[in-house]
């Protein structure tokens, strides 16, 4: 046998080998089925993929996040305890029922009363002495007003001592002029030496009449002095009083203010939630290590919040203003209740890694049928509007891919090539998804096989 020969024998057996094994896997394949049908190969590098294409469609959409277990609170709810130790004495009533759990109260509204004579008997001691500062003071003011009038007398004694002095030396200066007279004509021999000697005695006298009356004038001076110095001790007399009666006053005050603890008022309009005390039990004062127990618990509802609790993958898209559906309300069947998110935390828990947010809602609450009261307690969804869309883009789900980094994107088409964009998932329902990103209605996409494409690949359409 040649070699050519050969070679002829050889390609035919191959060809008949290669023939029995594809009528061997047609055998193989269920009967009344015909062999599954393939995606389109992705082309080679030397010519364009078909793929199949489509159109980006839109919807109106709103995306709403809902946080279950969000419950009704008070808008304030406070335990009150007792700032006295001592027995209750008296737990006050509303109408004919006794101040218990479920009791509406009004703000300063008197709840219970602890029996405290001790408290009661100082805080009459401190209103004694109050009384007894204001006497001090009283005559501490009468004593300025003893000490003024003794200053104006004592200042007339010195304005009478010097009128005085000036008519004695009026008389003394009238006494020598005589004096001077008489000795001239005693010189001269017209009279006697005894009428000078008379004259001269007359001038002594009316000099010692004068230093008399000038001494006067220095004690009266001195009482003026003394007598200002007991006014002015007066007036200091009258600041001590005063200050000893503010004293006294202010300790009053706070042995009254004492006794008022001992009645256990109402903080806020609201209700009572908890009752822990009855007649004649010992109650100990709210001090830093008594081991206090509150008297009770109540809740203001004029006005209540809902608390929330949105997980950190939602965090920073719920925020303050929001508006929110609460709804699903235990004991409320069927009510869905409209409002707007008043406050977030801003920051997540440690523990629960949630951040809370309060709706504030004044009760009753409105509804678009009737007026409901919401009461502390109460749980259900809150559901947050956190966007809207007129026209939101929706493709397939088979359109959306994700690349290595588990981002979604979208295969576009541009002319006869394709672009990969990255995209954002507002929603899956396993049949459409919706999109936020810079894709845009109408714009043409690749449905299958998008996952084997590459970027800036051609392409052509499989109905082409």
């Amino acid at each position: 046998m040649n070699v050519k020969t050969f070679s002829t024998l050889l390609v035919i057996t191959v060809s008949l080998s290669l023939f029995l094994s594809g009528c061997d896997n047609a055998n193989n394949s269920p009967k009344g089925k015909s062999a599954p049908v393939e995606a389109p190969p992705v082309a080679k590098s030397n010519g364009p993929v078909r793929v199949e294409v489509g159109k980006v469609e839109g919807i109106a959409y709103s995306e709403k996040i809902d946080l279950p277990g969000s419950s009704v609170h008070g808008m304030e709810t406070s335990q009150l305890f007792s700032r006295v130790g001592g027995y209750v004495q008296e737990v006050k009533s509303i109408g004919k029922k006794e101040i218990d759990i479920g009791s509406l109260v009004k703000k300063g509204m008197p709840l219970a009363v602890i029996a405290i004579p001790e408290l009661r008997d100082e805080l009459s001691e401190k209103l004694a002495k109050v009384e007894q500062a204001k006497s001090a003071e009283g005559q501490a003011i009468a004593a300025i007003t003893q000490s003024k009038a003794l200053t104006r007398q004592r200042m007339s004694e010195v304005t009478q001592a010097k009128s005085h002095k000036s008519e004695k030396q009026a008389l003394l200066d009238l006494q020598k002029t005589k004096y001077q007279r008489i000795q001239a004509l005693v010189k001269t021999g017209s009279i006697g030496t005894e009428n000078r000697d008379e004259a001269e005695y007359a001038v002594k006298a009316a000099q010692s009449a004068l230093e008399s009356v000038a001494a006067d004038e220095k004690a009266a001076e001195a009482n003026v002095a003394a007598a200002q110095a007991g006014e002015i001790k007066a007036v200091a007399d009258k600041a001590s009083a005063t200050a000893n009666l503010a004293v006294a006053k202010a300790v009053a005050k706070r042995a009254a203010t004492m006794v008022e603890f001992a009645t256990i008022r109402a903080p806020y309009d609201g209700i009572i939630t908890k009752r822990h005390v009855d007649h004649g039990a010992f109650v100990r004062p709210a001090t830093s290590n008594s081991g206090a127990m509150p008297l009770f618990e109540v809740s203001r509802i004029d006005k209540v919040r809902v608390v929330a609790s949105v997980p950190n993958t939602h965090a920073s898209r719920v925020r303050e203003g929001q508006k929110i559906v609460f709804f699903n309300i235990g004991g409320l069947p069927g009510v869905a209740i409209e409002g707007t998110i008043s406050r977030s935390s801003s920051t997540l828990d440690k523990k629960s890694r949630m951040m809370r947010v309060d709706i504030e809602f004044k009760n009753p609450v409105q509804t678009s049928k009737q007026k409901l009261q919401l009461k502390p307690g109460m749980y259900g969804t809150v559901s947050v509007r956190v966007n809207d869309w007129k026209n939101l883009p929706i493709v397939p789900v088979s359109a959306v891919q994700f690349d290595n980094l588990n981002q979604p994107y979208l295969m576009v088409i541009n002319g006869t090539t394709c672009q990969k964009k990255p995209v954002s998932i507002v929603f899956n329902n396993a049949k459409s998804v919706g999109i936020a990103s810079d894709i845009k209605v109408g714009d043409s996409i690749v449905l299958n096989p998008a996952g084997k494409l590459k970027d800036g690949q051609e392409i052509v359409s499989i109905t082409e």
